[in-house]
């Protein structure tokens, strides 16, 4: 006789009761803990990890990150878009003091991307400071040195003379 998909689940349910005693919470944090290993100072995550080393935990029938579900039980919801920030720079970190909700330009800045490391410049390649009036903001929002930016367009005046030329006479009939 066929099995139906509502007599499979009736079955997993009941034979998971049988497994698992508690309320659905704290089944919940016993699964959770179980992969939680407190060291002298990060909780780390032995469970499943994203590619980018982040904890996965399945809490009704959903996957959460680690440090989500640790900050959301030590700490309560987390407000609005913010993120989950780890201090210690360790993305394995369940330790809630490690942890702090902050919004996403603030998570990048953080970080050790692209973003962060130019964000973070104070000076060009060449030692000119990128503040005041040495400063020019690009169409996209970019920092760019005055001072290099104007060297590097008189040595291309110097290589192509023959452009502005061009530009000229292209306005006569």
């Amino acid at each position: 006789m066929p099995h139906t998909l509502e007599s499979l689940r009736k079955a997993m349910d009941s034979a998971r009761k049988k497994c698992w005693k508690g309320t659905i919470k704290e089944r919940r944090l016993a699964s959770f803990w179980s992969y939680a290993c407190k060291t002298n100072s990060c909780w780390l995550w032995t469970g499943a990890k994203s590619s980018f080393g982040y904890g996965i935990f399945g809490s009704n029938y959903k996957h959460i990150s680690a440090h989500r579900f640790s900050w959301e039980i030590h700490r309560g919801k987390i407000k609005g878009n913010l993120q989950i920030d780890h201090l210690c720079r360790n993305p394995s970190c369940v330790n809630p003091d490690h942890l702090e909700p902050v919004t996403q330009r603030e998570n990048i800045l953080r970080g050790f991307g692209a973003t962060a490391l130019l964000a973070r410049k104070t000076h060009c390649k060449y030692g000119h400071p990128l503040s005041g009036e040495n400063l020019y903001l690009n169409k996209l929002g970019q920092r760019n040195c005055r001072r290099c930016r104007k060297r590097l367009f008189q040595e291309w005046k110097k290589e192509h003379p023959d452009y502005w030329k061009k530009r000229e006479n292209a306005c006569i009939p």
